[in-house]
């Protein structure tokens, strides 16, 4: 996200690092490369699907949504931590179906 500049950031990154200066082989991403929405959501796992809309980067975090492909369901976080617990319960969901069935 920092790459694209999008979304922007409100905080800016602190390091003692010169900022002008990157590594050779670091390969740049260009915003054509992530911005095709029908080509990413066409894409699907065999267990389960998220795709993950950030809106927002605010306070140090992210701030989105969660999109659950197989039940077309939508869940919004407020940070990162938010986003790793719907990870990790959708993740938890997709095992007990799987054990139970």
């Amino acid at each position: 996200m920092n790459e694209l500049n999008f979304p922007q950031s409100s905080t800016e990154l602190r390091t003692y690092e010169d900022k002008q200066q990157k590594p050779a082989n670091e390969k740049r991403i260009s915003f054509t490369e992530v911005s095709n929405r029908e080509q990413i959501l066409e894409q699907r796992g065999s267990i389960d699907t998220l795709a993950v809309y950030v809106r927002y980067r605010q306070n140090a975090t992210w701030q989105g949504s969660v999109y659950h492909m197989k039940n077309n369901e939508r869940e919004d976080f407020n940070s990162e931590l938010d986003l790793l617990k719907i990870i990790e319960n959708c993740q938890n969901s997709t095992k007990n179906v799987a054990e139970s069935g």
